[in-house]
């Protein structure tokens, strides 16, 4: 994959998984990917970046939804499926 694909994608999933935005070099880092797109402003690039965004986002709602399912398991006190 690209890296600056992948370094915007895992900023934005980190972001999702709560941690704080970037400072320093590792902002730097985002702003360097970020302007590299921009300046080959390739469609094929941003196709790529938006189905890696969309995969990180699938997965992070995935995870969200069997966090809950297992919650409410647990809350109900039983192993039957929501």
């Amino acid at each position: 994959m690209n890296p600056n694909i992948e370094t915007i994608v895992n900023l934005a999933s980190d972001l999702m998984d709560g941690q704080q935005p970037p400072t320093g070099l590792k902002l730097e880092k985002v702003e360097n990917a970020v302007r590299e797109l921009h300046k080959h402003q390739s469609g094929a690039e941003y196709q790529v970046l938006g189905l890696a965004m969309l995969g990180a986002l699938i997965d992070r709602v995935g995870s969200g939804i069997q966090a809950q399912q297992t919650l409410q398991r647990f809350i109900r006190g039983g192993n039957d499926h929501v």
